[in-house]
């Protein structure tokens, strides 16, 4: 059965070609719609007990997401300048789409003042923004309190963190519940339509959440005049992630090609083979991402390394398939038609 397949193959190699490279160019018009998941979820176990519980715990209590800025200054840390442009960094960023707030050592409550007592401080906290205060025991009280040390500003007084705090997303934390309430459950059909309008909402927000890392990224650029600047939090690593796989993906699948070239030829010493190992090997490498993309799984930053693999094990076939084809080739050349070595190759 397998003889007289190659054998149709081979009468026909046109046809053949045709029928592989239009199925080829339709799986590759469905590689724009590849996805990457870079969330939580592809890196924990899916009952990971300690995801749950935080998910739980933010059920009850409400939480939101946030970034981190730490702001390494050039001047002191009170200075007035360095606190001028912390304010006016903090009015910049709060301008940013789904910022709530700023928190920073501008607004923070000071609560240890000899001449104030509690019931003072109770009634009116003052703050470094609003009030005229002793920035000696301002100091002494972000470099001791347990609420500052170490937290909001560093231990030799050099740097201090900006908290961007975001917007709560109450629609996708009611997806989300939604869903992993019905995974639960034997509700397959339900299910199926829910985490598609959750994935439609995410990647939504996915896009939302790169522009706006853009945005953040953009302003720090224009105050790193006064010091160093350097964004963190989770929804930044994230999209960082994101970005960099795809990066990857083209970087690394370039030197890949590029070796696989190098090593063809010096292998086989032909140009035709280096030209078919390498049409088979794009043709593969885009059928393969082309029907995940169709069958909608999302690579994750583990499996988006399977390019590269694929590339190996395909290359080594190749090579395989030339180095038998040169043997058949040289071992029957006056006994047998072309057609019929390569029937014996494959």
């Amino acid at each position: 059965m397998i003889e007289n397949f190659y054998t149709k193959l081979l009468k026909h190699p046109l046809l053949s070609l045709g029928i592989i490279f239009l199925i080829t160019f339709f799986l590759a018009s469905y590689i724009p719609k590849v996805e990457i998941d870079a969330s939580s979820e592809t890196l924990l176990l899916k009952d990971d007990k300690d995801l749950k519980f935080t998910r739980e715990v933010n059920k009850i209590y409400g939480g939101s997401d946030y970034l981190v800025i730490t702001y390494s200054p050039k001047k002191e840390l009170l200075d007035k300048e360095t606190l001028k442009d912390i304010k006016l960094l903090s009015d910049e960023l709060k301008g940013v789409k789904n910022v709530a707030s700023i928190t920073s050592i501008l607004n923070v409550p000071l609560l240890k003042d000899p001449s104030k007592s509690l019931a003072d401080i109770v009634k009116y906290t003052p703050t470094l923004e609003n009030d005229a205060v002793d920035k000696a025991l301002v100091k002494n009280e972000f470099l001791t309190s347990a609420l500052y040390k170490e937290h909001l500003v560093s231990s030799d007084f050099k740097t201090t963190a900006i908290l961007v705090n975001l917007k709560t997303d109450a629609k996708y934390n009611e997806l989300l519940q939604k869903r992993d309430e019905l995974l639960s459950q034997d509700n397959q059909n339900e299910l199926k339509k829910v985490e598609l309008e959750f994935k439609r909402y995410r990647d939504k927000i996915r896009e939302e959440t790169h522009q706006q890392i853009l945005d953040i990224r953009e302003i720090l650029k224009e105050h790193q005049v006064y010091g160093e600047l350097f964004l963190g939090g989770i929804n930044m690593i994230t999209d960082d992630m994101i970005t960099y796989v795809k990066s990857d993906i083209l970087t690394y699948g370039s030197i890949v090609i590029a070796l696989i070239i190098f090593i063809t030829w010096f292998l086989l010493k032909r140009f035709r083979f280096v030209v078919i190992s390498i049409a088979i090997l794009i043709a593969s490498v885009i059928a393969i991402v082309g029907f995940i993309s169709l069958l909608g799984i999302e690579l994750t930053v583990v499996s988006s390394n399977f390019i590269s693999l694929q590339m190996i094990i395909t290359m080594s076939l190749v090579v395989h398939l030339s180095v038998h084809y040169d043997e058949e080739l040289e071992v029957h050349y006056n006994n047998l038609s072309h057609e019929d070595i390569i029937k014996r190759t494959v």
